[in-house]
C-alpha cells in the first residue's frame, strides 16, 4: 500500500501529473496515463481519504447521535443501537 508521493517517484513523474492522471483530467498523455494506472494497480496505491475530503471539501461521512440511558431506553431497550 503505497501513497501518491511514492507512485510519483516510482514513476518518476511529479506528483500533480499522477494526481491528474488518476482524476482523469484531459491534460495528461495517455501513455502517461496508462503507465500511472497500471503502476498504481501493481504497486497497491490507495487514495489518501482525508486528502481527498480536504480537496472536495467534504467527507462524505453521515453522522448519528442519539440520547441514552435509563430515562430514555426504559428497561434496558436498546432496539435502535442494534439496528445502527
Amino acid at each position: 500500500m503505497i501513497g501518491i508521493k511514492r507512485l510519483a517517484e516510482h514513476l518518476n513523474v511529479s506528483i500533480g501529473t499522477v494526481s491528474r492522471a488518476l482524476n482523469g483530467k484531459p491534460d495528461v498523455n495517455e501513455a502517461t496515463r496508462k503507465r500511472v494506472f497500471e503502476a498504481a494497480a501493481a504497486l497497491g496505491y490507495v487514495p489518501n481519504r482525508a486528502g481527498r475530503a480536504l480537496r472536495k471539501g467534504s467527507t462524505g461521512v453521515v453522522g448519528f447521535m442519539m440520547q441514552t440511558g435509563s430515562e430514555i431506553t426504559g428497561e434496558g431497550d436498546v432496539f435502535f443501537m442494534s439496528v445502527f
